[in-house]
């Protein structure tokens, strides 16, 4: 009888700790960016953030001309949903090598994010670089202007 209980509280403490893991859990799909734009015009160097919601509970999100080291290895991205609806994205360089400033297009899809209200945070290496509030519905297709560093 002993033996039962005990089992039976630790497959429960399985599952608890497996839902926990898995609503922090975020899916970045497939994440692309460009190389250096380097021959912008300055009419062409206005950093944004488009976000458009896809089916299957899906955000895409663009960021174009973001800034990054001239030289950073690889740029990633990492994403979690806290709550249901705060979405984190921290943007980072793999590396800080260079001395110079790049700007490159950013393209990934979110998986799993919630209709409705929403915080969207943007952190590019370790500095938070946007915070939003939005109504994601169906037909969300937005394109926020991002201030200059």
């Amino acid at each position: 009888m002993k033996k039962t209980i005990n089992q039976m509280i630790f497959l429960c403490l399985i599952g608890i700790l497996a839902c926990e893991k898995n609503s922090n859990d975020t899916i970045i799909k497939d994440y692309t960016y460009s190389a250096c734009k380097d021959n912008l015009k300055e009419s062409d160097e206005t950093e944004s953030i488009h976000l458009k919601t896809l089916t299957n509970n899906q955000l895409l999100i663009e960021h174009i001309n973001a800034y990054f080291n001239c030289e950073p290895g690889k740029i990633l991205v990492k994403g979690e949903i806290i709550n249901a609806n705060q979405i984190n994205i921290y943007e980072d360089e793999e590396q800080h090598i260079a001395d110079c400033i790049c700007r490159y297009d950013l393209n990934y899809k979110i998986v799993g994010v919630t209709l409705g209200e929403n915080t969207i945070t943007i952190f590019q290496n370790g500095f938070e670089r946007l915070v939003y509030n939005i109504y994601l519905s169906n037909q969300t297709d937005t394109l926020l202007q991002v201030t200059p560093i």
